[in-house]
């Protein structure tokens, strides 16, 4: 019977994405999460359906996820919650998502902006050859609060460069040449991810949405490979392109194994035994409690650095779950809440956010992503303040650039 009612679940997720596919498209920030949710949501049902793997073994504690258990149907219906009602607030919603437009900066760049990206090009030049060839445990191992804000402001200043402006100088040439590097060399798959998005929004108008589905595939395989690719082809012990081969063929493909099968299995043994406790109303208390730890110390922890001690003995990290931290806050209305607050979110983007859009877009749609696997405290301290640490910057200085544009343009009708 659990079997059944999961299949059930599946088949209705499915139906409704092809719907919202057919309905909104493809390059829309509703049909895009809806997208990564259900990933998430079915990754181990699709193991099942795909490779035949009806249980696996999540290296947090032990924990096996089985699609016969009834922990996994909770789970699973906890997403199938957040995702159907998502699905008809998208619906109710999408008539805004046809008024929003692209609307990009002027062309002519300010020259204290183009300063900026040469001072901010020299620091990320210098963070990359500071950290050339350590992989991903010898970077995570220097890193502080400030320095993660500086490399996503970076990340997202690059993204506003390169989707927010018509022509670009050597300026943004040289930011975006370093960046693009430095990513390429930093043991993550977000750069992958924040690639297609870029692409996707800014410069895949002549590819009908079929192709881009297409897409979805070879996107999954780069990001199931990539960090193998970089440990033996990129990282300066590595042991080459015959390391690479020899570890893709070692390598038992896993659509969970990916990334969600951490946060899932996470959510799974919650309903066996309740941990958290002490994270009640969490996006009141541990925002308090990150906070006051910020700028006065203490020894309090974040769930997400919580559930590492707890699961991995503090060993690494692991990624935490937003379905999960909904329920600690409203029980089991809190996906059907959280569903209702991001689609208004949405719908708050497309029908205020003219000036830069496709960059707010790409941003929006990937802290979205983030936030799927991430508790909501670090995605406001993390993503959310560099996010709009680069919006402001970018805006102050293309606001005085479009005012001396505006000036020059009346002068020029005044000589005629």
């Amino acid at each position: 019977m659990i079997l059944v009612l999961n299949y059930l679940i599946f088949i209705i997720e499915a139906i409704c994405l092809v719907r919202l596919v057919r309905l909104l498209g493809v390059r829309n920030l509703y049909t895009l999460f809806y997208i990564a949710v259900f990933y998430y949501a079915q990754a181990v049902f699709l193991d099942y359906l795909i490779l035949g793997h009806d249980r696996i073994l999540s290296t947090n504690r032990n924990i096996i996820v089985s699609v016969y258990n009834a922990d996994y149907l909770y789970a699973n219906s906890c997403y199938y919650l957040f995702l159907q009602t998502y699905y008809f607030c998208a619906l109710r919603f999408k008539k805004y998502t046809r008024s929003g437009r692209a609307d990009y900066s002027g062309s002519k760049m300010s020259v204290f902006y183009s300063f900026f990206l040469l001072l901010f090009s020299a620091y990320n030049l210098y963070s990359f050859i500071s950290h050339f060839g350590l992989v991903r445990s010898e970077l995570g191992a220097g890193q502080t609060p400030l320095i993660l804000v500086l490399y996503n402001t970076a990340i997202y200043t690059g993204i506003f460069v390169a989707t927010g402006l018509k022509k670009h100088n050597i300026a943004t040439v040289i930011y975006l040449c370093i960046l693009v590097v430095m990513l390429l060399f930093s043991y993550e798959r977000e750069p992958v991810l924040i690639a297609g998005l870029v692409f996707l929004f800014r410069f895949s108008k002549r590819f009908d949405d079929k192709v881009i589905i297409l897409f979805i595939p070879v996107g999954i395989l780069v990001l199931a490979f990539y960090k193998l690719f970089f440990s033996t082809v990129l990282y300066s012990s590595g042991t080459g392109w015959a390391g690479f081969e020899s570890g893709v063929n070692d390598t038992q493909f896993s659509f969970a194994g990916i990334d969600p099968l951490s946060s899932f299995a996470l959510l799974c043994d919650y309903f066996n035994h309740n941990i958290y406790d002490q994270y009640f109303l969490s996006y009141l208390t541990n925002f308090y409690g990150q906070t006051y730890r910020m700028f006065f110390g203490g020894t309090y922890k974040s769930i997400a650095e919580y559930s590492s001690l707890y699961y991995t003995n503090g060993n690494y990290g692991i990624a935490f779950c937003m379905i999960l931290e909904s329920l600690l806050n409203f029980s089991f209305l809190g996906p059907i809440i959280l569903a209702i607050a991001i689609t208004n979110l949405y719908k708050t983007i497309y029908k205020k956010s003219r000036k830069y859009f496709i960059p707010l877009l790409v941003i929006i749609c990937f802290i979205s992503v983030k936030l799927i696997r991430t508790e909501l405290m670090t995605i406001i301290k993390i993503q959310i303040v560099p996010a709009l640490i680069s919006y402001y910057l970018f805006d102050l200085f293309n606001r005085k650039s479009s005012k001396v544009n505006a000036t020059t343009s009346h002068n020029m009708h005044s000589d005629i």
